[in-house]
């Protein structure tokens, strides 16, 4: 029964958040199903997509708690982006990387909005082609808008935007987004299709060509991931502590100082 409960918590951590709960204990909970999370290989994009909503629900911008794990869920999900680089998932990785989640689309001047396909392109759109197939040049009457970008970018720019963390911490984010994108290039030029070509290709490589493949790929480490996750944990030791006395706990407001733990690089 305790072995069915724990895959349950991995296959869908989102499930044990009430919306009834504490913002607090919310975020905690949110933090702990994290922790049981097989990281990479259990992560997607559904999944992390399922882990931002109770914590845009329980969180505002004034809370170190839920800062702290924005930041782990960035982590996360440079943490699934980068291992579907490293395993030639090029659509998967574009997907967190760059690829917007849902673009609106109308035809000037009077088409009906539609929602674009995520993958295709936007010429074979249903909506465009009733009338026969689409004329390459009549594509610059078509206006899209990003409505939900995606989660990286998106990720990155609310860190950015918060006075949180230090600049040094959102350029690290910035550069581990890049080394995804040279790393799905370098992929693509050498080349291969697959993890299972990647994989024979370094079979018979020798010493030397494995190394320089090792060397462009991301292979990215949990340490920050379960840096923040400790910081949170005693983040709200802080915060029980302090209420046990009597003493207010403090927020941020953007335009303070932030405090050591939060402004440091993890």
């Amino acid at each position: 029964m305790a072995f069915f409960v724990l895959f349950e918590a991995k296959r869908r951590p989102g499930i044990g958040v009430s919306q009834r709960m504490h913002p607090n204990s919310a975020i905690l909970s949110l933090n702990r199903a994290m922790d049981c999370l097989a990281v990479p290989h259990g992560v997607n994009e559904g999944l992390i997509e399922r882990l931002l909503e109770p914590l845009e629900r329980a969180g505002n911008g004034t809370s170190n708690l839920y800062w702290l794990s924005l930041a782990r869920l960035t982590e996360l999900t440079l943490l699934c982006a980068g291992h579907y680089a490293d395993n030639c998932e090029c659509c998967a990785a574009g997907d967190l990387l760059l690829n917007p989640r849902r673009i609106e689309a109308r035809r000037r001047p009077d088409g009906k909005p539609f929602i674009k396909k995520r993958h295709g392109r936007l010429r074979d759109e249903k909506a465009l082609t009733q009338a026969g197939p689409l004329p390459k040049a009549a594509l610059h009457q078509v206006t899209c808008l990003v409505a939900t970008p995606a989660l990286l970018p998106m990720l990155h720019d609310r860190l950015a935007d918060s006075g949180f963390f230090g600049a040094g911490y959102i350029e690290e984010i910035a550069a581990r987004m890049v080394r995804i994108a040279d790393t799905l290039r370098f992929l693509a030029a050498y080349p291969v299709d697959s993890n299972e070509d990647l994989y024979r290709r370094l079979q018979w490589a020798d010493a030397g060509e494995r190394d320089f493949v090792q060397r462009h790929l991301c292979c990215f480490t949990r340490d920050h991931f379960d840096r923040f996750g400790r910081r949170v944990e005693a983040q709200a030791v802080h915060h029980r502590q302090r209420a046990r006395a009597g003493q207010r706990v403090g927020r941020f407001r953007p335009g303070m100082t932030p405090n050591a733990i939060a402004m440091e690089t993890p």
